[in-house]
């Protein structure tokens, strides 16, 4: 679990979550880039599986670094439904993986830019993971993580995120893409 921190003083952040293994990546839009906020996202997730138990299942352990906003680890781990371990301090190397997926978030929304300023939703936000997430990977035998996620993870958390699997000529991982989910969105055309 990291966070995506957009321009300096934004109060909005992505927080991401990495399955290792598929290479799959699930984004949550934080209001604030805090701690509350980054409880209330495993407590909004825990929703959408059905419980504490569900939740333990897909998300058991969770590895993230020792930022402010993943101070209340109690919070995160309320109830049982999951242990979470930090990263050694200065050891980003421990979660590679989840830092390497960043660099295809960014393609679509790059260092720096504003993540207030981008007025994203739940709607654009579940298109950029879709199509980020609907890449083919030749790490994974050519697969896409998002087919992959639909075998090995829950419906409800897929569905409850609005992910779909985006066909792979139709992927597009560009600054554009947030500007055409926009007008998706809203119904407009160019």
């Amino acid at each position: 679990m990291d966070c995506v921190e957009g321009a300096e003083g934004d109060s909005q952040a992505l927080l991401t979550l990495h399955f290792v293994q598929i290479r799959f990546q699930a984004y949550v839009l934080l209001g604030r880039h805090d701690r509350a906020h980054v409880v209330a996202a495993p407590d909004w997730l825990e929703g959408l599986l059905g419980g504490p138990e569900a939740f333990r299942r897909v998300f058991g352990l969770i590895l993230t670094d020792r930022g402010r906003e993943f101070d209340d680890i109690a919070g995160i781990e309320r109830n049982g439904r999951c242990r979470v371990f930090c990263a050694g301090p200065q050891r980003p190397d421990q979660k590679g993986a989840c830092e390497k997926n960043h660099v295809e978030l960014r393609k679509v929304i790059p260092k720096g830019t504003s993540i207030d300023g981008l007025g994203l939703d739940a709607w654009i936000l579940a298109g950029v993971c879709s199509n980020v997430n609907s890449s083919l990977r030749r790490a994974i035998g050519d697969a896409s993580p998002m087919a992959l996620a639909r075998v090995a993870l829950p419906a409800s958390l897929l569905e409850g995120l609005g992910l779909a699997l985006v066909p792979p000529d139709e992927v597009e991982t560009r600054p554009e893409l947030v500007e055409r989910l926009r007008r998706e969105r809203d119904g407009t055309k160019r």
